[in-house]
């Protein structure tokens, strides 16, 4: 005996079939929408990125600017006082030479 199968039947299986594969493939779409919203995410995320290292360079750039000004500065105070140290040592020296000639050239005992 042959076993006929009924071409309803297996219409219906088609059918079913074919809505299998329409729901398969509108997941899919729903799937690659997923993947091309969290893409763009990680592409906003980068340009925040790039953005917060760039103002963060400047700021650096800016604050290095600054400390190496202040530095400069001190650098300067570090040599005008320098100079004055050594200024005031010959003044004193050149003083105190002026009373050691005086005393040794000019004694006052033999006046």
């Amino acid at each position: 005996m042959a076993t006929g199968i009924d071409t309803t039947e297996v219409l219906k299986r088609l059918e079913t079939i074919q809505a299998d594969i329409q729901d398969i493939k509108l997941s899919q779409a729903r799937t690659e929408e997923r993947f091309n919203s969290i893409e763009q995410r990680f592409d906003s995320i980068d340009q925040r990125f790039d953005s917060l290292e760039t103002s963060l360079n400047q700021r650096i750039d800016s604050l290095d600017k600054s400390v190496n000004k202040r530095i400069d500065s001190l650098e300067q105070r570090a040599n005008g006082q320098e100079t004055r140290f050594w200024s005031l040592v010959a003044i004193l020296v050149t003083t105190l030479l002026g009373i050691v000639g005086k005393v040794v050239f000019f004694p006052v005992d033999k006046l």
